[in-house]
């Protein structure tokens, strides 16, 4: 009798720590954690596990010969540095992924497309001033509940 009271306490106790894990790993904004900027994808899968990783993703799709894109990406990766752990920034050379532009629908270089929980919020075209930047930014924190 004792046997089963020890063992049914710690099957609660058990229970009680998976939730309280869980509980915190859903709190998380970002389950990894990138170099300070944002990471270049190379295909499908990548940007899907990119997607997968963070509640808010952030996703900047660019050529190498557009001078927008060049002009953006240093503010990018800047947000990126900033943001650490609250959302992931990542790049698509559109020339070397085609099949990743294809499916986000992009159609024009520098585009900069935020999804919260996988789902797309909101996008750019082209190069916006500044503070429509950081007021893009802090609308898809805020929806994926990462504000800064």
């Amino acid at each position: 009798m004792e046997e089963s009271i020890d063992e049914e306490a710690k099957e609660i106790a058990e229970r009680i720590i998976m939730r309280e894990l869980m509980r915190h790993r859903s709190e998380r904004c970002c389950e990894i954690e990138h170099p300070g900027k944002a990471i270049w994808v190379r295909g499908i899968g990548e940007l899907a596990w990119a997607i997968d990783s963070c509640r808010v993703v952030f996703v900047f799709f660019r050529s190498p010969t557009c001078p927008y894109c060049n002009a953006m990406e240093p503010l990018i990766d800047e947000a990126a540095r900033q943001l650490s752990g609250k959302a992931l920034f990542v790049k698509v050379d559109v020339a070397m992924t085609p099949e990743a532009a294809a499916a986000a629908r992009v159609m024009a270089t520098p585009t900069l497309v935020a999804l919260v929980r996988g789902k797309e919020l909101d996008r750019i075209v082209g190069m916006p001033p500044i503070e429509y930047l950081e007021d893009f930014i802090l609308r898809a924190l805020e929806a994926g509940g990462c504000a800064a």
